[in-house]
């Protein structure tokens, strides 16, 4: 009966633009442009739609003949344990502060009304006038790291902001919204996670997104600063103007396209000095803090180490925590030479063979603050640990003051000694969701458009 309904419905309107025909028994119904306008919301979503598409095809065009990139803060330190970026989900933009994390590819925020989450800012859906709930059968996530926290709960769709106010993007994106945090998600300063690895055709980074989208070429660069300072993180390609300072940084090339490894042809503790170990591919881990090995390096590793004449750099044997690992302390505090200063001087470099040059982290970059606030103050252990599954784990520590480009284009990734202060102007981090919001503003849609 509905299809009558309409069919009569139709005759209706034909008899009002004019006489039907019949020919050959076909039933012909003339159409004409009628005055009405659709509604005005209707019409508003195209406006605005159709601004967002010119929007994005131009910043891409920009960054393409400009080679400029999409840059946002990078706050953090070893203390902590990581370092986080500031991003905008929904409309207003609610802000939260995420680990950058290129060995997972899930983003996640903790949901609104989650009683099992740590003191942390929390997704509201119903704050957010273009938010949808996932629909269909993989709406549900679980995801745990490898020492043992781990995320639990839904999908979200929502728009995603971040950048400066220079040069800011929005993007649809779909998020994990957490109702169960465990271990030290729950106790960390930082809201959630943002993953960096590739994701899949389902469920796609932040860094696909903008991709897809034409926003940015297939390249990300993250450059870490050392002591509590403030780096940066890129999504595209400035590279040219910098490989001009050095032609040819070290480099290796990708082994894998859906993890960051990384070819490595052997690790040296010093110059002149033979490998450690054996070829192998490395992951490059910004969530992970430091560094892990397989049982047959580490060995040899910390006999190498426990081996150095501690005494002659004003340092001293300080009891380790656990076993395995090798902790220092100042012998006197009369040397005006800071802790970094001896350690440097004290211990020879980390140095990881790559296809092409070599990737080096000092003492005071692979050494860290174990006591820092607390009664250990002033102890410092090394960050270099074993790894009972043998995978070699490149952490933050390493990638400290090293503009590391990760070009999937290319699949290559490069390791450029770089000053890693961010020069964009940016303040706090309160600033920063400041200039993310009104980013949010020029390219969010409109409360009517959803996604």
């Amino acid at each position: 009966m509905a299809g009558v309904r309409w069919a009569v419905a139709m005759c209706t309107v034909a008899a009002v633009a004019g006489p039907p025909s019949v020919e050959r028994g076909v039933l012909r119904l003339p159409l004409v442009r009628t005055a009405t306008r659709p509604p005005a919301h209707l019409v508003a979503r195209h406006a605005r739609r159709r601004r967002l598409d010119e929007s994005s095809r131009a910043f891409g065009a920009d960054m393409r003949g400009r080679r400029r990139a999409l840059r946002a803060s990078l706050e953090g330190d070893l203390r902590l344990g990581y370092f986080s970026t500031i991003v905008g989900l929904g409309t207003p933009a609610q802000h939260f502060e995420l680990i950058v994390d290129t060995g997972s590819s899930i983003t996640t925020v903790p949901c609104a009304g989650c009683t099992q989450c740590g003191r942390h800012r929390k997704f509201d859906a119903r704050r957010s006038t273009t938010a949808s709930a996932c629909t269909g059968d993989s709406c549900a996530f679980s995801i745990t790291y490898q020492e043992g926290s781990a995320y639990r709960g839904v999908y979200m769709n929502d728009w995603l902001s971040l950048g400066t106010a220079a040069a800011c993007a929005a993007v649809p994106f779909t998020f994990g919204c957490s109702g169960v945090e465990t271990g030290l998600f729950r106790s960390q300063q930082a809201d959630g996670i943002l993953g960096l690895a590739p994701g899949s055709a389902a469920r796609r980074t932040v860094h696909d997104a903008l991709v897809a989208r034409s926003i940015v070429r297939n390249v990300f660069s993250l450059c870490i600063a050392p002591q509590a300072g403030r780096g940066f993180l890129e999504f595209g390609d400035r590279a040219p103007t910098r490989r001009a300072l050095q032609p040819q940084p070290p480099s290796s090339r990708l082994v894998s396209s859906r993890l960051h490894l990384v070819s490595v042809r052997g690790v040296r503790l010093g110059e002149g000095l033979p490998s450690l170990g054996e070829p192998a591919s490395a992951l490059l881990d910004s969530g992970t803090t430091f560094v892990y090995v397989g049982a047959r390096l580490f060995a040899p590793l910390f006999r190498a180490v426990s081996a150095v004449e501690i005494g002659a750099c004003g340092l001293a044997a300080a009891p380790p925590p656990r076993r395995d690992e090798i902790c220092v302390r100042p012998a006197s505090e009369r040397s005006a030479a800071s802790m970094a200063e001896r350690l440097d001087r004290c211990f020879a470099h980390l140095i990881f063979d790559l296809s092409r040059g070599e990737l080096h982290a000092r003492p005071s970059h692979y050494w860290f603050n174990e006591g820092a606030g607390g009664a250990r103050e002033g102890v410092w252990c090394m960050g270099v640990f074993r790894n009972h599954n043998e995978q070699l784990v490149l952490g933050a520590s390493v990638l400290q003051d090293h503009l590391v480009t990760i070009d999937r284009e290319r699949m290559r990734v490069t390791f450029t000694p770089h000053r890693c202060t961010d020069d964009s102007g940016e303040g706090a981090a309160d600033d920063a969701r400041a200039r993310a919001a009104a980013c949010l503003l020029y390219t969010s849609p409109s409360p009517r458009d959803g996604l």
